[in-house]
């Protein structure tokens, strides 16, 4: 199931741990079974299934309380944060992963401590505070290099240039982007490396760069129309509306922004959501 989630074969992993959960049940543990729901939980979270996404993810957290397994509890509050992060649950998200760090603070366990801090800066982006999100992703590279765990610092990397390209840190992002996509390249993370390429084909719209941004975006959007990947190919229909703004395309820029508001009222997306963000922010009336 994780192998094919990996390549991007959403139905296939879903069917894997629909089985691994069948089996779990059949043997009785709580363990296995909290482990193969918040895995199809994440599947359902990409695919745009919102809903069902929490509610196998917050039946896993409440199985692997009753296992006595904090470190799995822990793991599975973070997965919860990170899809109500996602759908624009700001004040939600955080509860959660402040729970999943206080966990982990008492497992003494800095590299999954680090995953946290990701989840937590994002809320403070989504809150405007730049300075403090991107304060704490430094935090998150430096515990992971300390760990020599750098090929997990991927989203941490695209997440510190999309901060960067919002502060106007233009080059500073760049640089960070660039990381980011090295280490996708070396992991083989499909998600990751495309969600690297549309943040790096944003920032070149932010540089005047058009020509390099526009087949970035293209390979990001058709990577994720491929896996179905509802949230990361809204946020990519963004960046082709705003691609087509700077070229004075207004009639693919509006339908691109309309592909973009439709998947986020198929997500139900509160406002404070990064998607819902972008929306606004391109939005004629603004």
């Amino acid at each position: 199931g994780r192998a094919h989630r990996l390549l991007g074969s959403y139905q296939e992993s879903i069917r894997d741990f629909e089985t691994s959960a069948s089996i779990a049940r059949q043997l009785g543990d709580q363990t296995l079974l909290a482990n193969s729901l918040g895995s199809q939980g994440i599947i359902e979270n990409i695919q745009g299934n919102t809903r069902v996404a929490v509610r196998l993810v917050g039946q896993s957290v409440a199985l692997a309380a009753n296992s006595g397994d904090r470190r799995l509890q822990a793991s599975r509050l973070y997965l919860l944060g990170t899809i109500l992060l996602e759908s624009g649950e700001v004040d939600s998200a955080l509860e959660d992963y402040r729970q999943a760090r206080i966990k982990y603070q008492e497992l003494n366990e800095r590299f999954n401590e680090a995953m946290v801090l990701v989840g937590i800066s994002q809320v403070h982006y989504l809150n405007n505070h730049f300075v403090e999100a991107r304060a704490l992703l430094f935090e998150t590279l430096q515990i992971l290099k300390e760990h020599g765990a750098e090929a997990h610092s991927g989203i941490a990397y695209i997440n510190l240039g999309e901060i960067e390209t919002d502060m106007g840190l233009l080059d500073e992002a760049e640089t960070h982007l660039y990381e980011g996509l090295k280490v996708s390249n070396q992991t083989g993370s499909h998600r990751v490396k495309a969600a690297n390429q549309a943040a790096l084909g944003r920032l070149f719209l932010k540089q005047g760069r058009l020509s390099e941004a526009k087949p970035l975006i293209d390979t990001a959007l058709k990577a994720f129309q491929t896996n179905e990947d509802m949230t990361e190919l809204g946020k990519v229909y963004c960046c082709l509306a705003e691609y087509n703004q700077l070229v004075g395309d207004q009639v693919s820029a509006e339908a691109a922004l309309n592909e973009a508001q439709t998947i986020a009222t198929r997500l139900k997306t509160a406002q404070k959501s990064e998607l819902s963000r972008r929306i606004r922010r391109l939005s004629p009336s603004n």
